[in-house]
C-alpha cells in the first residue's frame, strides 16, 4: 500500500502546474473556439475532447518515466517509428489529397507527427 502512495504522490509531484493551467486554459480555448465554429458539438467536438483527453494522459505517463529509461528506448522507437513512415507509403490512407495517414485498428495515426518527438 505504501508502494501505491509513493507512486500516486511521484505522479502528481511530476506535474510543472503552472505550465499544466496554460495547457488546460489553452485546450479550453480551443475546444471554445471549435464549438464556436462548428455551432454546436457534433461529432468532431467529442472526438476532439477525446484525443485532448487521450494527449493528457500519455503526457502524464511519459512525465513519470526517468530520462536515463526513455534514453534506452529511443533507438528502438526510432525503428518503429521509420518502420510506421514506410507502412504509410504501403498501405496508408488518402485524406484530402495527401497520404500520411496509417489506420492501426482502434484509430487512425499520422507517423511523421511521433517522428517529430522521437527524433529528438
Amino acid at each position: 500500500m505504501n508502494k501505491l502512495m509513493d507512486w500516486i504522490l511521484r505522479a502528481f509531484r511530476a506535474f510543472d502546474w503552472p505550465l499544466l493551467l496554460i495547457l488546460v486554459i489553452f485546450c479550453l480555448l480551443g475546444m471554445t473556439v471549435m464549438h464556436s465554429a462548428v455551432g454546436g458539438t457534433d461529432w468532431r467536438f467529442a472526438s476532439q475532447a477525446r484525443n485532448f483527453l487521450l494527449a493528457f494522459f500519455v503526457m502524464w505517463f511519459v512525465a513519470l518515466i526517468p530520462p536515463s529509461r526513455i534514453m534506452k528506448f529511443a533507438i528502438p522507437l526510432y525503428v518503429v517509428g521509420v518502420l510506421m513512415l514506410i507502412a504509410v507509403l504501403l498501405v496508408g490512407i488518402t485524406n484530402k489529397g495527401a497520404t500520411r495517414w496509417l489506420n492501426i485498428g482502434v484509430t487512425v495515426i499520422q507517423p511523421s507527427e511521433m517522428m517529430k518527438i522521437i527524433v529528438p
